[in-house]
């Protein structure tokens, strides 16, 4: 027990202290909420935050969520008023007469904006109106998205890249006037003070490049080709009258290795191997009957082949072609060789991938069957250009993200991902280089994401 509490002691108590200063936080807003509550509805309706609207026949939406106080955790986002939604499931955006009504569409295309205009009710046609949206993402990174009408509405010609989450700022012209809104539209992001962040474990590492491909050690045995190995059998019944070879002689193909006397036609026929190789194992001696058991083993101990064996992930490093280092650890010998194939199916009692490569046995190199070897795989490592330590990715929705951190802030950041090892994978997309991202306690960061629901559903 004491061994299981040192282990996850540390996580046990920083989750236990990010809760307890959530908790305490989010009771002290409660009350500040209640007041700005009513301060708020003095204002127009422009000034509320929104969200992108939920998954709809038309549009595809997100839920929108205030911008974080300066405090160690989460606001209490369920608190906050929904905000209205048209018929097409967007955030309805209203000055005066004027309505806007915003989505992000994602039916079967990139997530892109898409916008409806009306005036007292009446659709606007969208070649009328000039529209544009702002986005600024953490760190102040902006981008400018114009649109352009097709049909019934006006389309976002760039792309909304995930996640979804930024500053949101809207500019209509239409007949001469502008009109404009702003609203935080927020996901997969909290906020954390540095001391409560320290106190937690939390630490962060720089986004640079790493050489991904360490060598892993699988294990294997030596064993005979069965191409190259026979049971050497009487072709007819009847004695022994000599045998001209021993255990660990070795033969040449038709070496003549006992004589039998036939009981059939009492003349003596020849048994020969039928194979070079050794003898592996001598079952006659003179004066015993033949019958239909084998006489003698042989097989050939130069061209013997290596089963090697892996599990889990593991399984996934063995394939045709790739290069391996055998190694015996008790001489130190080791050779070079190549995977040939990879067995179609599982070790019946280990459930263990087996594949199979060939290797030469030489009298300064002996790979007898039967041998346990160890066998190195992976030898030559590539450069990966941007490259996260493995121990930061977590699983959120059907992505794998790492958390990036700009002062406060925790925001996620959905990668794909190209190599990987035990110690890093590399980032294809998704994060840049130099991209401050939690190595340590990511779990936390994860958990205060969720329980703030600073996310929405595809």
């Amino acid at each position: 027990m004491k061994n299981i509490f040192r282990r996850y002691a540390p996580g046990l108590i920083a989750l236990v202290l990010l809760t307890g200063v959530s908790n305490s936080i989010n009771a002290a807003e409660a009350e500040h909420k209640h007041e700005a509550g009513q301060a708020r509805q003095a204002h127009s309706s422009d000034e509320d935050h929104a969200a992108h609207s939920e998954a709809a026949p038309h549009a595809h939406g997100h839920t929108d969520h205030d911008d974080h106080a300066d405090h160690g955790a989460h606001h209490d986002h369920d608190a906050e008023p929904e905000p209205a939604k048209g018929p097409n499931n967007g955030r309805l955006l209203q000055d005066g007469d004027i309505t806007l009504e915003l989505a992000i569409f994602e039916d079967g295309v990139p997530p892109e904006y898409r916008a409806w205009i009306t005036q007292a009710g009446k659709a606007i046609a969208p070649a009328s109106a000039t529209l544009s949206v702002e986005l600024t993402r953490l760190g102040n990174q902006k981008t400018t998205i114009p649109f352009k009408a097709e049909g019934d509405f006006s389309r976002g010609t760039v792309e909304v890249t995930e996640p979804h989450s930024f500053q949101v700022s809207v500019s209509l012209t239409l007949d001469g006037k502008t009109h404009s809104w702003q609203f935080d539209s927020f996901e997969g992001r909290t906020r954390i003070r540095a001391d409560m962040a320290e106190a937690s474990g939390v630490r962060v590492a720089s986004v640079g490049p790493a050489n991904i491909g360490e060598a892993r050690t699988l294990f294997g045995q030596v064993t005979l080709d069965p191409d190259r190995s026979a049971s050497v059998r009487g072709r007819f019944a009847g004695l022994v009258q000599s045998v001209h070879v021993k255990n660990g002689d070795v033969v040449a193909q038709g070496q003549l290795l006992a004589s039998v006397q036939s009981n059939d036609s009492l003349r003596s026929y020849s048994v020969t191997a039928p194979i070079g190789g050794t003898v592996l194992a001598r079952m006659t001696n003179v004066g015993d009957v033949v019958g239909a058991e084998p006489l003698f083993e042989l097989g050939d101990t130069q061209n013997v082949l290596l089963e090697i064996r892996a599990f889990g992930r593991d399984a996934a490093l063995l394939q045709a072609g790739t290069e391996i280092v055998v190694l015996d650890s008790a001489t130190q010998l080791q050779q070079r060789a190549s995977i040939a194939r990879v067995l179609p199916q599982l070790d019946p009692a280990t459930r263990a991938t087996i594949a199979i490569a060939k290797i030469t046995s030489t009298p300064a190199m002996p790979w007898r069957p039967g041998l346990a070897v160890s066998v190195q795989l992976g030898l030559e490592p590539i450069k990966a250009a941007i490259a996260v330590d493995v121990r930061a990715i977590q699983r959120f929705r059907d992505w794998e993200v790492v958390f990036i951190k700009i002062g406060d802030d925790y925001e996620i950041r959905p990668l794909t991902i190209g190599a990987r090892d035990s110690r890093f994978a590399e980032v294809l997309s998704g994060i840049a280089l130099g991209d401050q991202y939690v190595v340590e306690q990511s779990f936390l960061i994860k958990a205060d994401i969720e329980k703030s629901g600073a996310a929405h559903d595809h």
